[in-house]
């Protein structure tokens, strides 16, 4: 049995899928469609009780749903549950959610209100398998709940393009140099991406040397970046350098010596391999799902979730000689260059494969 002779339904967000996301779900030949394609909802930020409903209308929205084996989701969504509950779907018809998100996390740190964390755990429940974006995905539901369908492992590589043009290139070891690709356009995503810790961790660093600076990439408000440098002194603030949305990462990826990624449940963040490839040290937290790839350097680069760890790692990696640093480099480069796009997709295809097979699929 394999995934060619199935019919499959890809139920992904807005606007679009995650471009790998979409890219795992093509290589399986998936059809496409909205989880919110008749009732739209989930840019809408509507109350809790209209996107209920939005749930229940749209379980009802998908033309010749009975057609399909296997329907996919991208990341935990309530309507295919809906759908097996209320008889829509046949026993014969499985739902599998591929779950590459801070979710998981969320819900274990009971970021979550009460009520949203019950029904998330519910959901769990009512899966009949998950396709976990690393090993740490993975771990997370098993710390949830130990009632939750079979799990696949799974991961992401940079896409084939971006692969190309990282691998050639090498980072500037002598500078003290830090960089992070991380949006602070909203409360959420500065939590979510660890900004606040990464940057009371480089304020502690920076008071032991001077000359590190800390180049921030993606977008950002004037707000959040006030509410993030309140505290710090005006040479630790000119040491932070937030450049918005640029087109030249790889410029800052030869021009840095380390790469900071701290988040928060941050499941396999794409921006860690790319900064692998190019052969840039990265210090990812405990809970950043490429510490599984970090892991295979040095224990070492992997942080704990507070600022005065992060520090330490900081110093630590700059008090090191530019041979260890160099040695380091080209480990990171090595390891990191089998996370590509075409690997992750001949994985996935292989995986989707093993859970068809341990599945009773409709034929």
């Amino acid at each position: 049995m394999d995934f060619s002779k199935k019919n499959i339904l890809y139920l992904h967000g807005r606007p679009a899928p995650h471009p790998l996301h979409g890219s795992f779900a093509k290589s399986v030949g998936a059809s496409f469609k909205y989880v919110d394609g008749f009732f739209r909802w989930q840019d809408k930020k509507y109350p809790a009780f209209i996107n209920f409903i939005a749930w229940f209308i749209n379980s009802f929205s998908i033309k010749n749903i009975k057609t399909y084996d296997i329907i996919l989701v991208d990341n935990l969504h309530f309507m295919p549950v809906f759908m097996k509950k209320l008889g829509i779907l046949n026993s014969k018809q499985k739902i599998v959610a591929h779950m590459g998100s801070h979710t998981l996390y969320f819900i274990y740190t009971k970021k979550f209100s009460a009520l949203n964390t019950y029904l998330h755990k519910w959901l769990l429940k009512n899966y009949d398998a998950f396709l976990c974006e690393g090993k740490m995905a993975a771990e997370l539901i098993g710390k949830i709940s130990s009632k939750h369908p079979k799990l696949y492992t799974t991961f992401l590589g940079p896409e084939t393009k971006r692969y190309d043009i990282l691998l050639p290139l090498q980072p500037n070891l002598q500078t003290k140099n830090i960089v992070v690709i991380a949006t602070a356009s909203s409360d959420f995503r500065v939590y979510y991406k660890g900004l606040d810790l990464m940057i009371k961790g480089f304020a502690i660093a920076h008071a032991n040397d001077k000359n590190l600076r800390f180049y921030i990439l993606g977008d950002f408000n004037e707000v959040n970046k006030k509410k993030l440098l309140t505290e710090n002194t005006e040479e630790v603030n000119n040491a932070i350098i937030f450049t918005g949305n640029v087109s030249n990462i790889e410029d800052y990826f030869t021009k840095c010596s380390l790469y900071l990624h701290c988040s928060r449940g941050d499941a396999f963040p794409t921006s860690t391999t790319e900064a692998m490839i190019a052969g840039l040290p990265t210090i990812v937290s405990e809970w950043t799902g490429t510490k599984e790839i970090v892991e295979k350097v040095d224990p070492k680069f992997i942080s704990q979730l507070n600022e005065n760890d992060i520090a330490e790692k900081i110093s630590w990696y700059f008090s090191l000689s530019l041979a260890e640093k160099n040695s380091y480099s080209i480990q990171f480069k090595e390891i990191a260059k089998d996370y590509n796009e075409k690997a992750s997709i001949l994985h996935y295809q292989n995986t989707f494969n093993e859970f068809i097979k341990d599945s009773s699929v409709a034929s």
